[in-house]
């Protein structure tokens, strides 16, 4: 109940104003202390300046800016602007009138911000009461209604745009449509043009006043508020009066009573909101526009002020402010402060007739835009001003849903978390109003309109939404309730909402509702009534395993799939709660079907990803251990997608205690599927990748600080018997370690393969009496976890009789593949300085003579191939050529002797027969020397060699290679002794068809040598040219042999 003495607007006498003053001395000392400049004004002197202001603006705006502009501060308020025409041009008369207003000796140093506060303060102080209240909004009504009769705020272009037939666009933009200005002299146009100057400073005076105004009558309300509710807050802080200080506690949302003369000047201002936004967007003069939006800004605070402080009849003053504001934070250049704003006074949206539609059209299409604004939608206020929307009547509410419904299928992510906040907000919110609110009836009807025009027509959407992507996207909009489900409330509404529909849905006849429903249930299991009991979750239950097993049965594979994955979820989240009969059932096929499903891969593959879901349960690895087993089979699958969910499925249980992925799959088969993928052509690919993280530990264990640490002798063993079992898995499994591997580990264990392929060479050539020329003391005290020797033959019997074998050579080749795989997989990470150790690891392992005589043992077997068998010469060749490709990431200078190697052996190919030579492929030998920069050598030699065969002029010039001379890539002309006297090694002519079989090999191969070899050619001029040359002379020559026998035949 509202307190006597503020029962009717003009109740409270002088001397009830002088009770309140001595009510309010129990306020803390700081509202009473003021600052020099509050000191400097009395309320005489502001009563003054607004007598004075009766008929005219000036005085009580020189009493807010009457700062000398030699003397003032510069204001950091941006709520005041020190270009105001009223300072701009002031005579001596005037300053020293101004400084008759009490500005007293610190005027120089106040600035204009603090000029308005001490203002402000006189107005907002305890001591300023009722009579001095009305004494000053008294004075402010006689000119507030002349303004606003007779809309002086508007400048002369303004009004002529109204009398005249000019036309003002939305944009502000005047025409005049009688063009009388053409008729006119240039007195009269100085002299209009005087006329509008006055007139135009005649509204920046009329705004600035209305802007003082409201800056006195927000000061009132401000203090007006803090005297009413410190009188009626409780002083008595004892227990017995805990009714008293709750029925204080209620009194004070009640209705403030405010004078007349307040009330009817808050009015006036309100009444000008219209009009300045009028003025704001289609004045075109800079000035008074800005000044516009500064004084609407202060118009807002009074209104605002006048409704969070429940003074009476408060709803008067939102009629205009809701819509401005709204606009306001609609605008491009809105900021989150303004929709803070907006948010404060969303309780005066109730006062909205939905009823009247006509009445409120308008404003119903902007709150309406709000539900698509990325400002509303990103900031916390706005996502609740938006849920608030929602309580305002029922039939809004569709409008509103509608309004979110037509952007959910293209927005982001971001913007769907922040719809599913404001729907969950919505509903939680309208079902607390219908708890606790005296209008029960008003708030079901709205909870009603939520949950069946809106969230049901959602639910719906996501099970029948003709496209995926929108059933998963509106789905997210539920999110919300789905985490929440638990709650009876949350489950009650689900179960209420979504039994209509989901149980159909189950079994539509069309399979694409079928697999979106199948996804609804695991969200919402178990779709029971939290108020049912016991029996009634047993038959929800029943129910739900029922249409799982009717999913994982459906004749169509994409439900079958869709109801593996759902019994997964829903097994694994409800693993107690269902019988173990029925997980039994529903087990039972998912592992005995569908991983045997032959008529769709997606099936089986889903299968396997089920039971991967299912372990991360621990609950049911006591089940699901002897039932893995059946699923290793899938492991050779034909489809790549198997095969990977099934090593996923491996890789997942090598993590779980208690279990062996070797169980579920035995280590041989899984060397074969390692193997077999990289015969597939896809050696890298993602089956080969995660089967090569599954056996990393197996080939190269790391050190563990609970174990004893991990030898290098220990790893060599294990890699030689991996090399030896299967070394096409090897070689896949070397060509991928570089994901599961550092650059270090992979750096120290390529040196320390090196070292065993030069103790295999050794040991050979110590079988057949011949001595290594290779350094290997150079590769030994390369190493710092080195292999010695006697370890590598003392490992094991297995690796002692390694030395001994007929098919060592096949290990030999193989040990060098691995070399030249392990370092293509860290080629790339070597050029980074953080691996400059490692890279110079391998420079000092492979520099000097080693590779050379390494080279040599192997390419002299083709020397006596009648002695060898050809699957030996097949080891060799792939050993040559692994070797070549590792000398090629070495430097040339740092190998020794390799290049006059090569180019001995392609000297030698005019030596040997037709017949050998058809066997031998040189396409490594001359990518080596294409990538240390021989490119046009070898273009040259090879164009040469046809040119003269075809009858060219090539006669005997020869490509001469330096191998000490710097310019080795350059071209010499003869084979001769250059003027250093340092050697030369030649390309010489070869025949032609020794030429053809090397271009053949390049230009057509396959072959990773031959390939780079190619692209070396085709990306150098001179050397494309010389090929070019050289084969189009062979095709005349060609053409001219079988010219007379195409004549003959005519």
């Amino acid at each position: 109940m509202v307190p006597s003495e503020f029962q009717g607007r003009n109740a409270i006498t002088v001397a009830d104003a002088d009770a309140t003053i001595d009510d309010a001395n129990h306020i803390d000392q700081s509202t009473n202390d003021v600052n020099h400049a509050e000191n400097s004004v009395t309320h005489l002197e502001l009563f003054e300046a607004v007598e004075e202001s009766v008929l005219s603006c000036k005085p009580l705006v020189d009493f807010f800016y009457h700062f000398d502009k030699s003397t003032k501060t510069v204001d950091n308020d941006s709520d005041f602007d020190d270009d105001d025409d009223t300072c701009a041009d002031e005579g001596e008369e005037k300053k020293q009138k101004r400084k008759n207003y009490g500005r007293g000796r610190h005027a120089a140093s106040v600035t204009l911000s603090d000029r308005r506060v001490a203002i402000c303060n006189v107005v907002k102080s305890v001591k300023f009461n009722k009579t001095r209240a009305r004494r000053l909004f008294a004075g402010m009504i006689p000119l507030l209604n002349k303004i606003f009769e007779e809309e002086s705020y508007f400048t002369t272009k303004s009004h002529e745009s109204e009398s005249d037939g000019s036309v003002v666009d939305d944009d502000g933009n005047t025409s005049d449509v009688n063009n009388g200005d053409e008729d006119c002299t240039s007195e009269e146009r100085n002299e209009r043009g005087n006329g509008e100057r006055m007139h135009e400073e005649s509204s920046s005076q009329s705004i600035l006043y209305l802007r003082c105004c409201a800056y006195l009558m927000e000061a009132y309300l401000r203090g007006l508020i803090e005297r009413i509710t410190h009188k009626r807050k409780p002083r008595n802080k004892n227990s017995n009066n805990t009714t008293i200080n709750s029925q204080n506690e209620h009194n004070l949302q009640d209705a403030i009573p405010i004078i007349d003369e307040a009330y009817q000047v808050a009015e006036i201002l309100h009444s000008a909101l219209f009009p300045l936004y009028q003025l704001s967007t289609a004045d075109p003069t800079k000035t008074l526009s800005k000044q516009s939006k500064q004084t609407i800004s202060s118009i807002f605070g009074v209104c605002e002020t006048y409704w969070h402080g429940h003074f009476e009849d408060r709803e008067q003053f939102v009629t205009q402010l809701i819509p401005l504001l709204l606009i306001k934070c609609l605008d491009v250049t809105a900021q989150k402060a303004d929709i803070k704003r907006l948010f404060s006074i969303r309780e005066a949206l109730n006062l909205l007739d939905f009823e009247d539609e006509e009445s409120i059209a308008s404003l119903r299409l902007h709150l309406l835009r709000t539900v698509s604004s990325p400002l509303f939608l990103q900031s916390a206020e706005g996502r609740k001003f938006i849920s608030h929307l929602f309580q305002l009547h029922p039939s809004f509410v569709i409008d509103l849903h509608q309004a979110i419904k037509v952007q959910l299928p293209e927005v982001k992510k971001s913007i769907l978390k922040a719809y599913a906040e404001i729907y969950f907000t919505a509903w939680k919110t309208s079902c607390d109003s219908r708890e606790n609110d005296s209008q029960k009836d008003e708030s079901e009807d709205i909870q009603t309109a939520i949950e069946e025009n809106a969230l049901q027509d959602i639910m719906h959407a996501g099970i029948h939404a003709a496209v995926p992507n929108t059933a998963k996207t509106v789905r997210l909009v539920l999110d919300q309730f789905y985490t929440k489900k638990k709650t009876p409330a949350v489950e009650s509404m689900l179960h209420r909402l979504y039994g209509p529909l989901l149980w159909r849905a189950l079994s539509s006849s069309h399979a694409r509702v079928r697999t979106q429903a199948s996804v609804v249930l695991v969200d919402t299991f178990p779709l029971r009534d939290p108020h049912a009991g016991r029996e009634a979750t047993e038959v929800c239950v029943k129910k739900s395993v029922a249409a799982l097993a009717s999913l994982l049965e459906d004749d169509v594979p994409s439900v079958r799939v869709a109801g593996a994955t759902a019994a997964s979820k829903i097994l694994s989240s409800f693993w107690v709660a269902i019988p173990s009969k029925d997980i039994q059932f529903l087990l039972n096929i998912i592992i005995a079907k569908h991983a045997s499903d032959a008529t769709s891969s997606n099936v089986r593959s889903s299968a396997v990803i089920a039971i991967q879901t299912l372990l991360e349960e621990e609950k049911t690895h006591a089940v699901l251990r002897p039932l893995l087993p059946s699923l290793g089979n899938l492991i050779h699958d034909k489809t790549e997608k198997v095969r990977l969910a099934v090593v996923k499925l491996l890789l997942f249980v090598k993590k779980v205690r208690g279990m062996k992925y070797y169980h579920v799959v035995p280590a041989h088969h899984l060397l074969v599927r390692l193997e077999d993928e990289g015969c597939r052509g896809n050696p890298t690919g993602p089956v080969a990748m995660a089967l090569t993280d599954l056996l990393s530990n197996s080939f190269f264990p790391s050190s563990n600080s609970k174990k004893k640490a991990v030898t290098m002798t220990e790893i060599i063993n294990r890699t030689l018997r991996l090399l030896t079992d299967n070394p096409g898995a090897a070689l896949v499994f070397y060509r991928n370690a570089s994901s599961t591997l550092s650059v270090g580990s992979i750096s120290k264990l390529i040196a320390a393969l090196m070292k065993c392929l030069v103790m295999f060479i050794d040991e050979e050539k110590e079988h057949r009496r011949e001595d290594f020329g290779g350094d290997i003391n150079n590769i030994s005290t390369s190493l710092k976890d080195g292999v010695s020797v006697e370890d590598s033959k003392k490992g094991n019997d297995t690796n002692a009789k390694l030395f001994k074998e007929k098919n060592n050579m096949a290990l030999m080749a193989t040990i060098a593949e691995s070399i030249s795989a392990l370092w293509d997989s860290i080629k790339n990470e070597l050029s980074q300085s953080q691996n400059e150790s490692c890279d110079e690891l391998l420079k000092d392992v492979f520099s000097g003579n080693v590779l050379t005589e390494v080279y040599e043992h192997f390419a002299s077997k083709f020397e006596n191939e009648e002695d060898f068998e050809d699957s030996m010469l097949g080891d060799c060749f792939r050993a040559c050529v692994a070797i070549l490709h590792c000398a090629g990431k070495m430097d040339e200078v740092k190998i020794e002797g390799l290049r006059t190697r090569i180019v001995k052996n392609i000297a030698s190919l005019n030596s040997i027969s037709v017949e050998k030579r058809s066997k031998m492929n040189f396409s490594p030998s001359v990518s080596l020397l294409c990538v240390w920069g021989m490119t046009e050598n070898v273009s040259q030699c090879l164009g040469s060699s046809i040119t003269l065969y075809f009858g060219g002029d090539g006669g005997e010039h020869d490509v001469e290679y330096c191998q000490e001379s710097k310019e080795s890539k350059k071209r010499k002309s003869f084979a001769k002794v250059n003027a250093k006297g340092k050697s030369a090694q030649l390309l010489p002519q070869l025949d032609m068809d020794v030429c053809i079989g090397i271009l053949g090999h390049i230009l057509k191969g396959c072959f990773p040598a031959s390939v780079s070899a190619r692209e070396n050619i085709l990306t150098s001029e001179t050397a494309y040219s010389a090929i070019e040359g050289a084969l189009g002379m062979a095709q005349i020559a060609a053409e001219n042999i079988l010219k007379p026998k195409v004549v003959s035949l005519l």
